[in-house]
């Protein structure tokens, strides 16, 4: 750069006084140091009363109770999100069988394989609907 006084206003830098205390109050003064910079709000204190705590306590614990619903509900939201990405992803590749199916499972606890209930698969056939018996085997 040149030493050379500039040929433009613009670029002129301007000197900035500190104050002297350097505290930087308003227009550069401190408040004075007796004075707190609020004032005395003893005035608008009052003893708490049972009632007025136990209403504080209620709204605190509502409070928490929406925040934890708040949580729930968005990590709900992500999860579900999540797996209709992934189903998206299988199906937008041209793959078959990307949702999972909910069938009854056949086991021992199911309700169609407990005793004297009728199971659509085990179901008694009717006289009607029986294949005819065979014939007795020839002894050979």
């Amino acid at each position: 750069m040149s030493d050379s006084p500039p040929s433009n206003r613009d670029e002129t830098v301007v000197p900035l006084r500190r104050s002297a205390t350097g505290s930087g109050g308003r227009n550069g003064t401190a408040p004075p140091p007796d004075r707190p910079p609020v004032d005395d709000l003893r005035k608008f204190e009052a003893p708490e009363t049972r009632e007025e705590y136990r209403q504080r306590m209620l709204t605190n614990t509502a409070g928490l109770g929406i925040v934890v619903l708040l949580i729930v509900a968005g990590i709900w939201i992500a999860d579900t999100m999540a797996s209709m990405r992934k189903n998206q992803d299988c199906v937008l590749s041209g793959r078959r069988g990307c949702t999972p199916v909910d069938a009854p499972c056949r086991s021992a606890g199911n309700a169609f394989n407990r005793p004297g209930s009728a199971s659509p698969a085990r179901a008694p056939r009717s006289a009607k609907s029986r294949a005819p018996a065979r014939p007795p085997a020839s002894g050979r």
